[in-house]
């Protein structure tokens, strides 16, 4: 809840900002909103489905201890709507540039064409670097301690990645092994 509570107000932060200036509103473009909010939300829905999407969202705003391989699919899934936030931005900012070249002899539809392009990019960063990204980076320390058997698991993969180690070393001291390690 305290994560929840602190992203509002970190987001809140940049109309407070405009309001103090003078123009709130100005970065307010619906096109803008959803070209990036539901073009990210649906590019992530066609990568993994909606309920994933659903998951790793609400993973990410509480505090519950998750499993090593549930971290790794919500950060999965939190990577791509990240990278489907900045692809969705840099979409609408080709589009309101598109927007704009193509009403260079009407004045009065540069300024929304622009508005576009910038603004696309203002809610990509925003919602990429700004919250996804911290999302998705405070799940690792919510995994839950290792069980014995896991711990067993995890101890056996050790002894027999070691194992590989020593067969590599031994061949290489051998005449046959040098042969091979040089020939590599």
């Amino acid at each position: 809840m305290a994560r929840a509570v602190a992203l509002i107000l970190g987001l809140a932060l940049f109309p407070l900002a405009m309001a103090m200036t003078g123009g709130a509103m100005m970065i307010m473009d619906a096109p803008s909103m959803v070209i990036v909010l539901v073009g990210a939300c649906l590019f992530t829905v066609a990568a993994h489905g909606p309920g994933p999407l659903i998951d790793a969202l609400v993973a990410s705003l509480n505090s519950q201890p998750l499993t090593l391989q549930a971290c790794h699919q919500h950060r999965r899934v939190l990577e791509t709507l990240r990278n489907a936030l900045c692809a969705s931005g840099a979409a609408g900012f080709l589009l309101g540039l598109i927007a704009v070249l193509g009403n260079l002899a009407d004045p009065s539809h540069i300024g929304p064409a622009v508005a576009v392009a910038m603004l696309t990019t203002l809610y990509a960063v925003i919602l990429a670097e700004l919250v996804i990204a911290p999302l998705s980076s405070a799940l690792p320390s919510r995994i839950e301690p290792l069980s014995s058997a896991d711990d067993s698991e995890g101890a056996l993969l050790v002894k027999s990645r070691g194992a590989a180690i020593v067969f590599v070393v031994v061949l290489s001291q051998t005449s046959l092994g040098t042969g091979l390690v040089l020939a590599l």
